[in-house]
């Protein structure tokens, strides 16, 4: 489970880098017009969540709260993709972001399950 976190931290935060460099050449560009403050705004978040699941994946103990919120806010993204899918550049590149974003969701969601502390421990 470490490496897999890891690996999402890694992604989002060069996700997030690519956004902050380079938002005319970023995904966020297939959803016009290109809005570039936009752009750099959700560069920050997956920057965030980014250093925030590396931190999950070499402390333990941080695993659950980083990962339901970024599951959480992964879900609402989709949502939003969902909503939005007619203004995508072309149906197929929304489409896409959509069943992108809903699968990610799904492996935050289920790391987040899986890192959840024992509830019988709570009960002592």
């Amino acid at each position: 489970m470490t490496w897999l976190i890891a690996l999402l931290g890694l992604v989002a935060t060069g996700l997030g880098g690519w956004l902050a460099v380079d938002p005319a050449s970023s995904p966020a560009s297939h959803f016009p017009p290109l809005n570039e403050h936009l752009i750099h705004d959700s560069a920050a978040v997956f920057l965030a969540f980014g250093l925030g699941l590396l931190l999950a994946a070499r402390v333990p103990d941080y695993r659950f709260p980083i990962l339901a919120l970024a599951a959480l806010w992964n879900g609402l993204h989709t949502v939003s993709h969902i909503v939005d899918v007619n203004s995508a550049a072309t149906r197929a590149q929304g489409v896409t972001a959509i069943v992108e974003l809903a699968a990610l969701t799904v492996a935050l969601a289920v790391l987040a399950w899986r890192s959840a502390p024992d509830r019988s421990a709570r009960r002592a």
